[in-house]
């Protein structure tokens, strides 16, 4: 199960996702819409631990995102729909 509790995340003083909290459930079919610049890919980064939150707590499993970071990652899958971040990477 994943939990947003009061996620915000700003950059300075614009926030860019304010105060959303939901829970998407094992097993459930979650999606994430909205028009452009709504902070969805903001909230899958948060969520996956990619950025940290400004404020809030997110867990999967019951495992905080931010504070048990590395173990929050066998908590879950994900595929981008870009793939050049693995340029990015080494094999060390």
């Amino acid at each position: 199960m994943i939990s947003v509790q009061n996620f915000t995340k700003k950059y300075g003083d614009r926030d860019v996702v304010k105060n959303i909290s939901f829970t998407a459930k094992d097993g459930a079919i979650t999606g994430f819409i909205g028009h452009n610049s709504a902070g969805k890919s903001t909230t899958i980064k948060a969520i996956t631990g990619v950025i940290r939150p400004t404020e809030g707590m997110i867990t999967i499993n019951g495992v905080d995102v931010v504070k048990e970071a590395k173990m929050s990652k066998y908590q879950f899958g994900y595929v981008s729909d870009s793939s050049d971040h693995f340029l990015r990477l080494d094999g060390i």
